[in-house]
């Protein structure tokens, strides 16, 4: 399998867009390939984005296919505020669509709700389970254990996949613990674009001339080694601690110490804003000092001392953590490796939610050959691929601004 265009465009205008749309099109359709794009759906005009839309699902032609998704704006991020990312691929490549039901949104403090049995299909707890003395560690053991694969990806040779690249809903865990049958595949998903306002779909996807609003889409592929992942402009500020007691997405004592105290002392010690929780995360300290997962903190109490976590659940008891900080008004510089990539490069960024300085104005389109970069407010998705098949990683969800998942897609030999 061979990569034949990687590119992304902040344009000028709609119509600028449409141009560009055209013209690779013209060079790639109609031959049977594959295409994925990430569209930003912050358009002006919703005929504009109708016509983006309609030009993409028409860009590759008979017998092709395609797997798209409408993401979001690159807040933070010194460009164009429009944006449109493609990839084009020599076939044969195995698309895939998921229904495979996640959970809901976590609740700060408390354990997360299973969505409603007749809305999603999917909880795997019993009316047992809300019964006193319950044993939630082992409903959350059970809520891992790996499902089937999405169907059309189940006919699959793993030995023949490097990577998945997939555009998914805000609850992809089903999906990802059903990535745990291809342990030596690297999986990276992009959270797709908050749009019940703009498509009237909580998310907007598309696979082969359909158009989802929940699940996920994506491609299987022989190429892409290791995901990379990189903090933009975030800061440690304080020494390696140690988490000591945790439960579900709370962190009860570091150090054996009221956690959030620590957090607040720490924050005075560097001669940090501490008005504002949001900009603080908590990073797991790999071998050498490298931050490896992190961890929006989303609130503390400092007289119950709590700190909780966006996410599902926190690092286990043992693990080693700095935190972290990144302000609310930094703006992300993008790395040389995507504006000028010595190779192939796929990347997916996690932005804040909302706009952080100026977008610029220029009077050409600023296009990143080579480079497929597209970004989510709602996270990024990593599932790395394991050398030891009999070891379990969990899938995990960036949500921390900055956060940049990068694949280099140059032709790997899959382990």
């Amino acid at each position: 399998m061979t990569v034949l265009h990687l590119s992304t465009i902040f344009p000028r205008s709609p119509s600028s867009l449409q141009s560009y749309i055209a013209n690779l099109s013209k060079v790639y359709g109609g031959h049977g390939h594959t295409f994925i794009f990430a569209l930003s759906a912050n358009f002006e005009a919703p005929s504009d984005l109708a016509k983006s839309v309609q030009s993409l699902d028409n860009f590759i032609g008979d017998g092709g296919q395609t797997v798209g998704c409408l993401s979001s704006p690159f807040n933070g991020v010194n460009s164009r505020p429009l944006s449109c990312s493609f990839g084009v691929f020599e076939s044969p490549a195995t698309t895939f669509r998921s229904v495979i039901p996640g959970k809901a949104e976590v609740q700060v403090g408390r354990w997360h709700s299973f969505r409603k049995k007749e809305e999603e299909g999917v909880s795997t707890v019993t009316e047992g389970d809300y019964e006193e003395g319950v044993d939630w560690e082992d409903v959350w053991d059970r809520s891992r254990q790996a499902t089937s694969l999405p169907e059309d990806l189940q006919k699959l040779d793993s030995n023949t996949v490097n990577s998945l690249i997939y555009f998914t809903d805000t609850a992809p865990e089903g999906l990802c613990n059903s990535f745990q049958l291809l342990p030596k595949t690297t999986k990276l998903g992009l959270t797709g674009a908050p749009t019940p306002f703009i498509t009237g779909r909580p998310v907007t996807l598309f696979h082969n001339g359909k158009i989802h609003g929940s699940g996920a889409v994506g491609v299987a592929l022989s190429l892409g080694k290791a995901a990379r992942m990189d903090y933009l402009g975030v800061k440690t500020f304080s020494k390696p601690v140690t988490i000591t007691s945790c439960e579900g997405n709370l962190v009860n004592t570091i150090n054996n110490a009221n956690p959030t105290k620590l957090l607040l002392s720490d924050i005075r010690k560097a001669g940090l804003d501490g008005s504002g929780i949001e900009q603080y995360s908590l990073g797991v300290v790999l071998p050498g000092e490298k931050i490896g997962r992190t961890y929006r903190i989303t609130s503390g109490d400092p007289s119950r001392g709590s700190l909780a976590l966006d996410s599902q659940r926190t690092p286990d008891p043992g693990t080693l953590v700095q935190f972290l900080h990144r302000p609310k008004s930094a703006t992300i510089e993008l790395p040389q490796s995507l504006l000028s990539p010595s190779t192939p490069t796929l990347g997916f960024l996690s932005v804040s939610e909302s706009p952080q300085g100026e977008f610029q104005d220029h009077d050409d389109d600023i296009i990143l050959s080579d480079t497929f970069l597209a970004a989510s407010e709602k996270g990024v998705v990593l599932s790395p691929a394991l050398d030891n098949v009999k070891t379990r990683e969990d899938a995990w969800v960036c949500s921390l601004a900055g956060g940049l998942a990068t694949l280099d897609m140059a032709p790997g030999v899959h382990q």
